[in-house]
Formats: structure tokens, C-alpha cells, sequence
């Protein structure tokens, strides 16, 4: 996500028309344009290292324990709902696959300690757009949405 308050308090200028989102610098050259897909602005960032990157569109197969944590340590079933739904793109679940009796560690540990966070930041910002992104799942809602959602997720660029 890009926040229109910092763009504009750098100095630098929006103009959204024409399904497209222009960027323009302080000296009014337009620097760059985000286009409008799906009712979202989308920012294409140009990979600096191609070979980090390996993009497959044959869906990824995991097994229960493994998709409860990607998604979030989300509960098992609430997960497995998801997938079966068709909400998560991608993934495909290894029904054979028996899930673990034992509980996950990394919930079993989020679970026992009690740690307070930090005041001070702990590393420097990172330098560039989509360098550093932290997200966060919501869920679920006593009440659901319009459309029917009771979960949230953010993603936010450092």
C-alpha cells in the first residue's frame, strides 16, 4: 500500500483520471502511473533480483499443518474451509494428508509468553517501496460484512 498523505507531504502530486493513478514530481514531470484493475490501484514494482523469484501457476499442495501456517496459524478447520470455499488461490490441500494431533509450536509459544513491545524500533525502515511488507489477519467477526466476510487482512508496506 502506498499512503497518499506521505506522497503528497514529500511533495510530490497525484492525479487520478483516465483509470490510471499519475505521479508527478515536484517540478509537475509525471514520474510514474499506477493503473486502476479491479477497483484497486495496482503498483507494478519491477523485481531487482529475477532469480529470488520463481513463479509457478500449477497450485502449491499442502498438507494441513502446512497451511495452517500460511495462513496466519489461522485454526485448522477455519483454514481448511477456505481452501474448500475457493477463497485461497494457489493452494490445494493433500486431503490424505493427516493433520497433527499435537498442537503447533509457534501457537503453543504465542500462547505462554507475555512480552511487551517495544517503544524503540529495533532495525532501520527499509529503503524502497515493497522492500519490507508486514501483514496481519483479522478474524473472525461476530458480524460479517455486506458481502458476507468476517475476516481481514492487512499488508503493509514498511
Amino acid at each position: 500500500l502506498l499512503s497518499v498523505g506521505c506522497i503528497t507531504q514529500a511533495g510530490y502530486s497525484l492525479d487520478f483520471k483516465d483509470e490510471e493513478c499519475h505521479i508527478f514530481d515536484k517540478k509537475h514531470h509525471q514520474i510514474g502511473s499506477i493503473p486502476h484493475i479491479n477497483g484497486l490501484y495496482r503498483l507494478h514494482v519491477p523485481v531487482s533480483h529475477p532469480e529470488a523469484y520463481h513463479v509457478d501457476d500449477r497450485p502449491h499442495i499442502v498438507t494441513p499443518d502446512e497451511l495452517h501456517c500460511l495462513m496466519g496459524h489461522l485454526p485448522v478447520d477455519m483454514a481448511k474451509k477456505l481452501v474448500k470455499n475457493q477463497l485461497v488461490d494457489g493452494l490445494e490441500l493433500d486431503e490424505e494428508s493427516p493433520t497433527s494431533k499435537d498442537q503447533c509450536p509457534s501457537c503453543l509459544h504465542g500462547r505462554m509468553t507475555r512480552k511487551a513491545v517495544s517503544k524503540l524500533r529495533e532495525n532501520d525502515a527499509s529503503g524502497g517501496v515493497g522492500d519490507q511488507v508486514h501483514s496481519d489477519v483479522w478474524g473472525p467477526a461476530t458480524i460479517e460484512t455486506p458481502q458476507h466476510k468476517k475476516y481481514y487482512i492487512t499488508f503493509t508496506d514498511d
